[in-house]
């Protein structure tokens, strides 16, 4: 994901679809091995917010996340 946010160019969206779990079900998959990755709410705020993205757009349906946000322009 940080990569996503590194080639993102000033002004773009990144556009985020993924099924999400509770944030105690995602910290005990990364318990299960470093390659495993079961993504949070939570955790995927707190990256956009690290990254300086403005949320645009944010939709759940159970543990299906639609998201939309912005880099900020240069």
């Amino acid at each position: 994901m940080a990569e996503m946010a590194r080639v993102l160019r000033p002004g773009g969206y990144l556009i985020y679809v993924d099924l999400t779990f509770p944030h105690w079900l995602s910290r005990a998959g990364r318990l299960l091995g470093p390659l495993m990755s079961f993504p949070s709410i939570k955790g995927f705020e707190s990256f956009a917010a690290r990254e300086g993205l403005t949320k645009i757009h944010q939709r759940r349906h159970g543990i299906h996340l639609q998201a939309i946000y912005r880099k900020p322009a240069a």
